[in-house]
């Protein structure tokens, strides 16, 4: 009879303990799946932030490039 108890106590514990496992594999998961989403978003911003940035400048160069050229004409007459 004890051994019968002993062999249910047992299957319990290993049944608790594949359990236990499985849920710290998934919250492991859920973890690294959330940082890597936060990557993501991280990097999407980033990447939008140099676009940004680029168009910035051409814009910038642009604008200066044409008013130096027009100061240049107006300065030489034409």
């Amino acid at each position: 009879m004890l051994l019968l108890g002993l062999l249910g106590l047992g299957s319990f514990m290993l049944f608790f303990l594949a359990i236990t496992v499985n849920a710290v594999a998934v919250g492991f998961l859920a973890s690294i799946a959330s940082i890597g989403a936060f990557t993501a978003v991280f990097f999407t911003s980033l990447t939008a932030i140099y676009i940004v940035a680029l168009v910035t400048a051409v814009i910038s160069v642009s604008t200066t490039t044409f008013f130096c050229v027009s100061a240049t004409l107006m300065a030489i007459g034409q």
